[in-house]
């Protein structure tokens, strides 16, 4: 008998894997019923060697969203166990807020995981506790003077924290879009762009992140290597110096005899001059911009008015 579409064989860099067992005991179900999700095509299994079921820790992951399943043993498929969070006090700061000041990673990385397997997507984690959060420890620096030293250990916490919440996303597929993302000259900051990768990544897009403080030169190979769809830019200070500002005109100019789109966001963003642009977007958050990665990819699915739909099968 053939195997189920829903198993394949397992490679040896496939990553961590759960046994029906392992992920039925973790979300308080029998394994039987475990099995029979595999079949009905709900939970995606590889068979080992001896043809024993595995489930990809991607796919666990993927799996208990969908379902909104209650983890109830989160060490069981390598997470943050619910204990790494202390309780707050009444009245605290919101609790992504206080982990960051108090330097707890443990716990910064616990809260995003959990908030994640709630159902809350990499945009409006962005765009709600993790922006919430760094806004706050931004202006530490006007009423202390260890205000700059508490700005950068808060933003090595979440920057690992969300690096960590990316590594249980599965792999872009192959075939999917290619985006391009930097921050300019001078710009030294370092989470917008990995928040950038890290929504385009989950949207379905292979990201290639070169990170801040990036020259033109630099962009334009990494462009020449993966011709991608999509090329962002986060720009986090208001007014961009006059080399950053010039060289992204440059690369708009140069971008736009391709099919290519160039997205721009930030407070810097407005101050280039150069909003509606053909193929240029202006965004004012990571939902804006997972919005518009999936709506891309999704009418790029669609077949065009020459290429009809294969018809369907007697």
């Amino acid at each position: 008998m053939a195997e189920p579409e829903t198993t394949r064989n397992v490679q040896p860099d496939a990553g961590p894997f759960l046994s029906p067992k392992d992920l039925a005991d973790a979300i308080g179900v029998s394994e039987s019923s475990l099995k029979r999700w595999v079949d009905d095509g709900r939970l995606v299994a590889v068979r080992t060697a001896g043809g024993h079921r595995r489930i990809s820790q991607h796919e666990a992951v993927r799996f208990v969203r969908s379902q909104r399943f209650a983890l109830l043993h989160p060490e069981t498929l390598g997470l943050p166990t619910n204990d790494a969070q202390p309780a707050l006090e009444a009245g605290a700061p919101e609790p992504f807020l206080q982990y960051l000041l108090a330097e707890n990673a443990a716990a910064a990385r616990a809260f995003l995981v959990q908030r994640y397997l709630a159902g809350v997507g990499f945009a409006a984690l962005c765009d709600g506790p993790i922006r919430s959060a760094l806004t706050h420890i931004g202006e530490l620096w006007r009423h202390s003077e260890r205000g700059i030293a508490i700005e950068h250990r808060a933003t090595d916490i979440a920057f690992q924290s969300l690096a960590y919440l990316r590594s249980l996303l599965p792999p872009s597929p192959e075939d999917g879009w290619t985006a391009v993302g930097f921050a300019p000259s001078g710009d030294a900051y370092l989470l917008p762009t990995m928040m950038c990768a890290a929504v385009l990544a989950e949207a379905g897009w292979r990201d290639r992140n070169l990170g801040p403080d990036t020259p033109l030169v630099a962009m334009r190979e990494a462009i020449a290597m993966a011709n991608p769809k999509v090329v962002w830019c986060a720009l986090s200070q208001e007014q961009p110096n006059e080399v950053a500002a010039r060289e992204i005109r440059e690369l708009v100019d140069e971008l736009a005899t391709r099919d290519t789109y160039v997205v721009l966001g930030g407070r810097g963003a407005p101050a280039l001059g150069i909003v509606g642009r053909e193929h240029v977007l202006t965004v004012g958050s990571m939902v804006e911009l997972a919005a518009f990665a999936r709506g891309l990819a999704a009418a790029r699915a669609k077949p065009s008015p020459s290429q009809p739909s294969a018809p369907a099968a007697d």
